[in-house]
């Protein structure tokens, strides 16, 4: 039987192989981006782009359904290292983005700078960050005292977003996810049809009671088949405060009456002003976690800061 703890120490073992020749791509890496500084840095141009896209839907098995466009080119700052932004109409694969090499040879999913004054530079920007978000009033569920802040932007039809929503708020319940709590967060995207009109009717709960609001939040999301139309969701919303809180119906048709909520146009043009055009978007004390993202991986984060 391989003993796991001893192979790593044997020089001819695969680990230590796998080792140096991760070292080697580290030092080729850093030496690119030496060379690279103060040198002229070309953009790539529509040949390599092409390329590009063609390579990654080539490389994710997925064909030209995919349809992917780059959508942005942003400079790493000193370096001729690019950040590459591509889109997809397709649903699964709304957003992704690559690092292309300063000659154009080389595409990563990650790079790393090793220099102490960008590591302190990018906390210091998600404390900032994370303090912006948690200062305006937002749905909260969990312990307002709590050590880690998730910050969930959501869009009521979007079915990754049902996921994410159930699987943060049972963690929480259940503990799964300690000194821990959510604000949500309301994203509506235009391509999605009555997505506003829920976000509405729910933003409208929270104004009568912060307990509506999750109750309602969780019917919007197991109902997405059946309500389908903004004026489904109007009765639908309706229906449950006529219910649960009938003595808070009127204040609720008045929020209803006066057209999109301020705090869903405030988070709007939040993620408008940060560039988040996709959902599900986490932030986990300002630490941005693109798309859905398993308990493990937000726990981890969680700890790591």
């Amino acid at each position: 039987m391989r003993s796991y703890d001893s192979g790593w120490m044997d020089p001819t073992c695969e680990g230590l192989s796998l080792i140096r020749s991760l070292t080697g791509v580290l030092l080729l890496v850093g030496g690119l981006a030496r060379l690279s500084i103060g040198a002229e840095c070309n953009l790539p141009n529509e040949g390599e782009k092409n390329d590009i896209c063609k390579f990654i839907e080539r490389k994710f098995g997925a064909g030209a359904a995919l349809h992917l466009r780059i959508v942005s080119i942003d400079r790493i700052q000193n370096s001729c290292f690019f950040q590459l932004t591509l889109r997809s109409s397709e649903e699964q694969f709304v957003e992704t983005k690559f690092f292309l090499s300063p000659d154009h040879r080389f595409l990563t999913t990650e790079i790393f700078d090793l220099s102490r004054r960008a590591a302190l530079d990018e906390r210091e920007s998600e404390l900032r960050l994370n303090r912006e978000l948690s200062v305006d009033p937002a749905p909260s569920f969990g312990d307002h005292s709590a050590k880690v802040t998730v910050v969930l932007f959501a869009d009521f039809q979007r079915g990754f977003c049902a996921s994410q929503f159930r699987t943060l708020v049972k963690a929480i319940a259940s503990g799964t996810l300690p000194n821990t709590r959510l604000l949500f967060r309301f994203l509506p995207l235009p391509s999605h049809e009555w997505a506003l009109a829920a976000a509405t009717a729910a933003a409208c709960t929270e104004e009568i009671g912060t307990r509506y609001f999750w109750e309602v939040a969780e019917l919007l999301f197991d109902q997405q088949s059946e309500l389908v139309t903004a004026k489904s969701i109007r009765e639908a919303s309706m229906t449950y405060v006529k219910l649960h809180a009938p003595e808070k119906l009127t204040a609720f048709q008045f929020c209803l009456g006066q057209g999109v909520p301020a705090v869903v146009q405030r988070d709007v043009a939040f993620a408008k002003h940060h560039g988040i055009d996709f959902t599900p978007a986490l932030y986990v004390n300002g630490h941005l976690l693109r798309g859905e993202t398993d308990i493990s991986v937000i726990r981890r984060t969680g700890a790591d800061e």
